[in-house]
């Protein structure tokens, strides 16, 4: 169904497999049965019990949510959200993101004011913040892809320039998607369709190539650079003659630890290669980069596994990552074994005399056997 992911970045490119399909017009009962039943949980005086009720509303709105909902109804919508937030309850993020998804799959013009509101939205200790920033994006790149809105593109473009790392972060993440090309099966015409989008605003590649060469959150960089290459232009190259020095160690095992050099032009891939050269271990294993250092974070995984139908995913080089020192990130090596190689950036050598190779500086420590248990 249209709203179950996890990432609100990806209703962006569902809503070319619904918004033109009848069968997915709201059912609007339903839509109001789910916002009573919201309002009555808030409204009780069993918090636990409120929760629950909200919880299990949220999801059945995941599975109403529908491409075309009446002005009345998307009014009713940001009224009880509004309802929701102020109320405070505990337990309530299922709720917020079935709202929030009715509400990116039915977006329209008068919907702009409160997506871009929500950038600003600061509640403590909220586990939603990123989700929440994110289906505001979603919502605002829906708008700029199917209407071709320029208040909805305006407010993404201010997005990312935004001193919250997390809202530029979305932002530019939401651009790229909102003018790449969408490719998805369509289970009606049982066939692989694609949605060509027209090339991005000459403003919209400045936007992000800014955020990309000058926030001072490395994710944000990251995020930014991969959506030039998504855009179709080349990430900037930091320190093009230069070098990284990274500290490489294995989770679970203390006893041993590297130090990497790595050419700023060299590939990714280059720092696992080295790694398992300081370890003596063979490479005949599948591997996966994840840059905010959290395993299994699809967002930032590199390289990203995209199916046998769609193409393959452009190289990213160690220079093009946005890289600052104590930056640290991770590499699951062999899908079977899980080898979690942790990496710390330690320094950035601006300009190396010579011809640098990637090389393996220094080792500490007993290496541990690859296959143990052989």
């Amino acid at each position: 169904m249209f709203g179950r992911t996890d990432d609100p970045i990806d209703l962006i490119a569902a809503s070319d497999r619904f918004m033109e399909r009848p069968g997915m017009r709201s059912r609007k009962s339903d839509l109001v049965s789910h916002l009573c039943a919201i309002e009555a949980a808030l409204s009780q005086d069993n918090p636990k019990a409120g929760a629950k009720v909200l919880t299990e509303t949220g999801r059945q709105l995941l599975s109403a949510a529908a491409a075309q909902i009446s002005r009345e109804l998307r009014t009713r919508l940001t009224g009880v959200y509004e309802k929701l937030m102020a109320s405070g309850m505990k337990g309530r993020a299922p709720a917020e993101k079935g709202i929030l998804t009715c509400l990116v799959a039915g977006a329209d013009e008068s919907l702009v004011s409160f997506f871009a509101g929500l950038f600003d939205v600061s509640i403590e200790r909220d586990g939603f913040s990123l989700q929440r920033k994110a289906f505001a994006t979603a919502g605002l790149a829906v708008l700029v892809r199917s209407t071709g809105s320029q208040a909805a593109l305006d407010a993404l473009l201010k997005g990312t320039a935004h001193t919250n790392g997390d809202v530029a972060l979305v932002s530019v993440r939401a651009l790229a998607a909102a003018y790449s090309v969408s490719v998805f099966y369509d289970f009606e015409s049982e066939e692989v369709r694609s949605s060509l989008r027209s090339a991005p605003p000459l403003e919209v590649i400045e936007a992000v190539t800014q955020t990309a060469n000058q926030h001072p959150t490395f994710l944000t960089r990251f995020h930014a650079r991969r959506a030039l290459q998504a855009l179709g232009v080349e990430p900037p190259l930091d320190h093009e003659e230069g070098a990284y020095q990274f500290k490489m160690t294995l989770e679970g095992y203390t006893g041993f630890s590297a130090r990497l050099l790595v050419p700023s032009p060299a590939d990714l891939d280059m720092v696992l290669w080295l790694s398992l050269d300081a370890l003596n271990w063979d490479s005949d294993h599948l591997h996966s980069f994840y840059l905010s250092g959290k395993r299994n974070d699809q967002s930032t995984q590199y390289p990203l596994d995209r199916g046998d139908s769609l193409a393959e995913e452009p190289g990213l080089s160690v220079g093009e990552l946005g890289l600052a020192p104590k930056v640290k990130f991770i590499c699951l090596y062999d899908f079977g074994d899980c080898n979690i190689f942790k990496y710390t950036c330690e320094k950035i050598i601006p300009k190396v005399h010579g011809n640098v190779q990637g090389s393996v500086q220094e080792r500490k420590g007993r290496r541990p056997n690859q296959y143990p248990s052989w």
